[in-house]
């Protein structure tokens, strides 16, 4: 989260330096670092910047930028222009762009490809990413083996295997990483599979109240939706109806629509039978509900 504020005054002081391929290189990770969070308006401003339009003069900023729209287009259920985007990235990153202690821009296009995959219910081509991703990164990143690990964690339950993702959340526990929102949010979604109601409100708590590590909006939304299948499950339809309504008034704004499919099935009844036509969201979750009824069919175990 502190990414965010530190490139945003990079790029400044690098614009007031006449330093511009830097400034542009900064603005390309402060949009990939937006779109990351969640804040997809914000990205967009980044990547219309000035500096980021003679992108192109400088290949490394213009892979970042075209990662943050690949990263863009995910979060709106746009799969097909992710993939193009990430294509066009693939070429760039093939190349030695990089500065000296930036992540590897092949690393972050693989992560965005495979929840690409996921979003378009193919689990094993999602896994065999992550593989890719493990047998090729460089080794000893505690920072990119939490985030596989929670891919795979996700893939688990897209595939419907319970047992393989508790296996997976369980193995998260003692890192460093166990109080960050992303991984509480997902030990929720397990435990909302296994039947587990009261205790994954109980891991959606910290998230929803801020006391987690590392609130990204994706995340914040992704938990009010567990929350709301949970406490609907529980019988608790009214503070269902709440936590659902905060979910859509906060993703409307920018189209974030993902994280309502990626939800599944359980959310797409909550809004069916939870979102009355006279809600101020009501529009957007329609065009949500379009969109469930559109994407490809994928086993869950989590509904």
């Amino acid at each position: 989260l502190e990414a965010r504020y530190a490139l945003n005054h990079a790029a400044r002081q690098l614009t007031a330096g006449g330093l511009g391929e830097l400034c542009a290189r900064a603005r390309g990770w402060q949009a990939l670092a937006e779109a990351w969070h969640g804040d997809l308006t914000a990205a967009e401003k980044a990547l219309g910047e000035p500096a980021c339009a003679g992108t192109l003069r400088d290949p490394g900023s213009a892979c970042l930028a075209v990662l943050a729209a690949a990263q863009l287009g995910l979060a709106r259920d746009d799969l097909a222009g992710a993939r193009k985007l990430l294509d066009d990235a693939d070429e760039y990153a093939a190349g030695r762009h990089q500065l000296p202690g930036e992540p590897q821009f092949s690393v972050v296009a693989g992560l965005i490809r495979t929840r690409t995959a996921l979003a378009d219910g193919d689990a094993t081509g999602a896994r065999a990413l992550v593989l890719r991703l493990r047998d090729t990164s460089t080794s000893g990143d505690p920072e990119l083996d939490w985030l596989l690990t929670m891919l795979d964690c996700e893939i688990a339950l897209r595939a419907g295997d319970t047992e393989r993702a508790r296996m997976t959340i369980d193995a998260a526990a003692d890192g460093p990483q166990h109080g960050r929102a992303e991984n509480l949010m997902m030990l929720s979604r397990v435990r909302l599979s296994e039947g587990d109601f009261k205790g994954a409100l109980e891991a959606t708590g910290p998230v929803l109240d801020g006391s987690a590590d590392e609130v990204t909006l994706q995340v914040k939304l992704a938990a009010l939706l567990a929350a709301a299948v949970a406490n609907r499950r529980t019988g608790l339809t009214g503070t269902a109806a709440e936590l659902l309504e905060q979910a859509l008034a906060l993703a409307e704004p920018d189209d974030a629509s993902r994280v309502f499919l990626d939800a599944g099935q359980s959310v797409r009844s909550a809004i069916t039978v939870l979102v009355p036509p006279t809600s101020r969201c009501a529009g957007f979750a329609g065009r949500i509900l379009e969109r469930f009824d559109t994407q490809l069919p994928h086993a869950e175990g989590a509904h």
